[in-house]
């Protein structure tokens, strides 16, 4: 037999190795040439169309003659990787198929994993027994490790379920033989040696690609990295055009997927496609990765992902975002002490801007969580005078009527013999000297600087900083603000450098945001109620012996300690600024337990505010509490009394549209009231003359000393006697009565919720 000892070209004809070897059938035309006679009458080498009777090959009509003839021949892989079948650990002179060195070597543990009892017979160490030496991927292969993502069911609170969730499954081929394996197509051309020359042991080395299958490759889209007219860029090329860079690429193609090495000067990459057209770029300037149907992705443990510069997002329909454990988000530069040397400078400006423009004030702080003056203030100036009693600042108090009254006995006494005032006519004529109705008589009086004056106590001096004359602050003045300012800030750039960009969390919402924190409500409850449990001034009634306040029970609310749930709270920690605006739509907050709201000035504004209440509601103002509106109303809605729990002083004017009670003393300046004719009581008087008072006259007959002579009164005390009589009167209306009791008794129609009307006005005896 010939012996042939060179490399031959031929096709693949059989490769459905029946032993699963990777052998295959291949003609070689040299060695055979009676087979095939046209092979060595046309000198040119032989392309051959690929197999098949539509394509018109050269080889159908001896396809199936070929089978039956050519030997088998094995593949020559080239060396990739370990190329190896086990592992040999010289120190115990032990070899193994495993893909461990130390797998049931007597004094190594490589493995945690101890044999199968099932395999305890079988001796250690032997060959690609389960659980010696595998892959650790080799568990996730096996049925019983199968893995899925969480999107496996919707039970797991997903709202879309991914079909392909079990689609998990690595290759590892643990305890394999190592190296590349891959069997030829048919129709395939490869080169061939033959075993020491011997045509009956032909061995398949390498592939042969003609010009229709490199310009597939190379001519087509990628034909830019095909080597042109240089190897490498010409060094001296007199026109732009000749300049070439060096081109070149290596691409792996199968029908699974092509994996492309582009080596051109300026475009090195590395490409990754599959079957269906997805594909990873490892290109010069970017990575590009493209899932043209699903996209995911396991992580059995933990997974990293950073990235220096930017991160952008885009989601085209629904993001189903799901953490079962803590979720955390950190933005920004989280070194606080950057922040704390910022805000260090910033607060002695803080400090200085708390200050007044002047120096009204003293320096205090009695809140351990506000600062409520800055430490700088001072108080340099003088105070106003007290505005009540001194200064044109002082009050004037109005006094009227502030008169003493000198009645005129005279002209009573004549006006009471005028017979008309006896028959209750009033007569004109009647005066009280002293007492005028004339307004001018009202005096404008100042209360002087004594003990008496409820603001200063006498010391004439405000006891408010208001209207007094203080110093202006200097270190408020423009210049040195402007100062100050400039003399900071380059400090406070270098520091915000130090901060880094960003630190803020920008969220643009086109429709709605729905949080849920925790899975259930927290309802416990966190206050207890008697309905009964409290009892307080409620009115002031009035009782025989006098008036008193009353009282009625009203609900006793207390606070009830809440266990928390595990989980379900949210946190907002906002050093700054925290701004909120809602559309017409509205603001709702609701909880089931407390709720405070606080901070150094609270403001609550709108067109309508309302502030209701179930069973209680206390407003404590400090140190003042302040109403004020166009309509003040308070009101009672069951119809009592609204009580003022304290002395109440008015400054202004009082109208009660019904009855007034009052149990102590009433005190006025002047009254104003219907006039009412009354009657005193009848009365006998008694009397003497007046001495030399002419009485009368009277007339002596006969004699010498007839006549008619006056008869003037001696002043003898009884000489004068009234009948019994009453005079009549104008005075106040008025009812009254023996005692208090009977006060009292008329004045309780006020504890009514209707109105109490006055009394009539009757001209009758009181």
């Amino acid at each position: 037999m010939k012996e042939y000892y060179g490399n031959y070209l031929g096709i693949v004809i059989q490769n459905n190795d029946p032993l699963a070897k990777g052998r295959c059938k291949i003609f070689v035309p040299h060695i055979s040439p009676t087979v095939y006679k046209n092979w060595n009458e046309i000198p040119k080498d032989k392309k051959f169309k690929f197999l098949g009777k539509n394509l018109q090959s050269d080889l159908n009509d001896i396809y199936e003659d070929l089978k039956k003839i050519l030997p088998w021949s094995i593949g020559a892989s080239p060396i990739t990787g370990e190329m190896s079948s086990g592992r040999f650990n010289a120190f115990p002179s032990y070899g193994s198929t495993s893909d461990s060195s130390f797998s049931g070597v007597s004094g190594f543990q490589a493995d945690e994993i101890t044999v199968k009892s099932e395999l305890s017979d079988q001796k250690s160490g032997q060959q690609n027994v389960d659980l010696i030496g595998e892959k650790e991927g080799n568990v996730y292969e096996k049925y019983r490790f199968k893995v899925n993502d969480a999107f496996n069911d919707a039970k797991n609170n997903v709202n879309n379920v991914n079909v392909f969730s079990f689609d998990y499954s690595p290759s590892v081929y643990s305890n394999g033989p190592k190296g590349s394996f891959a069997v030829p197509a048919v129709g395939s051309h490869v080169w061939v040696f033959f075993h020491d020359g011997d045509p009956l042991f032909p061995v398949y080395f390498a592939a042969n690609y003609g010009n229709a299958d490199w310009k597939e490759i190379y001519g087509g889209k990628g034909g830019y990295d095909y080597p042109g007219s240089f190897e490498n860029r010409s060094l001296s090329a007199t026109n732009e055009s000749d300049l070439e860079y060096y081109k070149n690429k290596y691409v792996i193609n199968q029908k699974g997927g092509t994996i492309e090495f582009v080596n051109s000067d300026y475009r090195e990459s590395l490409k990754f496609s599959g079957y269906n057209g997805s594909f990873k770029q490892f290109a010069l300037k970017t990575n590009i990765e493209l899932a043209t149907h699903n996209d995911q992705k396991l992580v059995l443990q933990d997974q990293y992902d950073t990235v220096k510069g930017f991160r952008n997002v885009y989601t085209e329909r629904d993001l189903d975002f799901i953490v079962r454990g803590d979720y955390y988000t950190k933005i920004g530069n989280l070194k606080s002490e950057y922040f704390k040397q910022w805000h260090d400078i910033v607060a002695s400006i803080a400090n200085i801007k708390q200050l007044f423009e002047i120096q009204r004030s003293e320096s205090f702080d009695v809140s351990p969580y506000f600062r409520l003056t800055s430490t700088l203030q001072e108080r340099k100036g003088t105070f106003a005078v007290c505005p009540v009693c001194m200064g044109s600042q002082g009050k004037d108090h109005l006094v009227v009527n502030n008169k003493k009254a000198n009645f005129d006995l005279i002209g009573y006494a004549a006006a009471c013999l005028n017979p008309a005032a006896i028959l209750g006519k009033r007569d004109p004529a009647r005066n009280f000297a002293g007492i005028s109705n004339n307004s001018k008589d009202a005096q404008l009086t100042k209360l002087p600087p004594t003990t008496r004056c409820p603001v200063c106590g006498g010391t004439g001096e405000s006891p408010s900083s208001k209207d007094g004359t203080w110093q202006k602050e200097p270190l408020k003045k423009y210049d040195e603000y402007k100062k100050l300012y400039k003399s900071k800030i380059t400090e406070l750039a270098e520091i915000e450098r130090k901060m880094g960009l960003g630190g803020s969390h920008i969220i643009d919402i086109t429709k709605n945001k729905v949080e849920n924190i925790g899975l259930i409500m927290n309802d416990f409850p966190n206050v207890r109620v008697d309905l009964v449990g409290k009892i307080n001034n409620s009115g002031v009634l009035l009782d025989p012996l006098g008036a008193y306040a009353t009282k009625k029970e009203s609900p006793l609310f207390e606070k009830v300690h809440v266990d928390d749930l595990p989980g379900g709270s949210s946190s907002l920690n906002v050093a700054n600024k925290y701004n909120v605006l809602v559309g017409a739509g509205g603001l709702s907050m609701k909880s089931y337990g407390s709720v405070d709201l606080s901070g150094s000035i609270v403001s609550i504004g709108g067109q309508q505010v309302n502030i209701s209440s179930e069973f209680e509601m206390n407003i404590q103002g400090g140190k003042r509490f302040s109403l004020e509106a166009d309509i003040v109303a308070i009101k009672n809605r069951q119809g009592g009394q609204v009580l003022i729990d304290s002395n109440m002083g008015v400054n202004g004017n009082v109208i009660v549209k019904g009855g007034v009670h009052v149990d102590g003393e009433l005190s006025v300046n002047h009254i104003t009231a219907p006039s009412e004719t009354q009657v005193t009581e009848l009365a006998n008087t008694g009397g003497e003359l007046m001495g030399g008072l002419l009485i009368g006259f009277c007339t002596v007959t006969g004699g010498s000393s007839s006549g008619v002579y006056p008869v003037l009164a001696a002043p003898t005390p009884g000489t004068v006697v009234s009948y019994a009589h009453a005079h009549n009167f104008h005075n106040l209306p008025l009812t009254l009565v023996e005692n208090n009791e009977q006060v009292r008794n008329v004045g309780k129609a006020n504890e009514q919720p209707f109105t109490h009307a006055a009394a009539p006005i009757k001209n009758e005896p009181k």
